[in-house]
């Protein structure tokens, strides 16, 4: 089953898991001021999802949320035939300006990978960064340097990260899916 709240699924594409004809399931869902959509879906073993079953819920306007900004930017890499000029450059940049303006975000965070700091793992690692994001609050992911496609049928969009070895991408490179993940939760 799945949760979505105004459009976005709560526990990724996938849901959670659960079992049996029925159910009786309580989850906590967060809401952005104004009007807010929930709806509720379940898949059948074939994957097939149900209608979407949906309320709409009114919230009483919170004060500004805070600003979260991970940067990932790789201009020298391990192999050097792939070095960039600005691309780490543009990540520290564009970190600085959010970090010095507040606008009308309560409080600023930042974060910033850049060259040999962005591998994999670290953009695994990285979503500890919004482990105190709120509903209110607005995330932003920078990503700068090579992206290319995988060399299979999938041909699955990959970020290239410092330690890439272009002969075994797959292996190697950012599956797009860990970066679209940081968003998951």
């Amino acid at each position: 089953y799945n949760v979505y709240a105004n459009n976005v699924p709560l526990f990724g594409a996938l849901g959670k898991v659960t079992s049996g004809r029925t159910q009786e399931i309580k989850e906590r869902v967060e809401l952005v001021a104004g009007s807010n959509k929930i709806e509720v879906s379940s898949l059948d073993s074939a994957g097939a999802e149900s209608l979407r079953d949906f309320r709409v819920v009114e919230w009483k306007e919170r004060g500004p949320g805070d600003l979260f900004f991970l940067g990932f930017g790789v201009s020298r890499y391990k192999n050097p035939r792939l070095d960039l000029s600005f691309a780490h450059k543009d990540v520290l940049d564009l970190a600085s300006v959010l970090a010095a303006s507040k606008g009308g975000f309560k409080d600023v965070h930042v974060a910033t990978y850049v060259n040999e700091r962005v591998t994999a793992d670290n953009i695994r690692k990285a979503k500890d960064f919004f482990a105190s994001a709120r509903v209110d609050d607005t995330v932003v992911v920078f990503v700068a340097g090579h992206g290319t496609h995988a060399r299979d049928a999938a041909a699955d969009y990959l970020y290239v990260t410092y330690d890439t070895d272009i002969h075994r991408l797959r292996e190697t490179a950012a599956n797009f899916d860990l970066i679209e993940g940081l968003f998951q939760g």
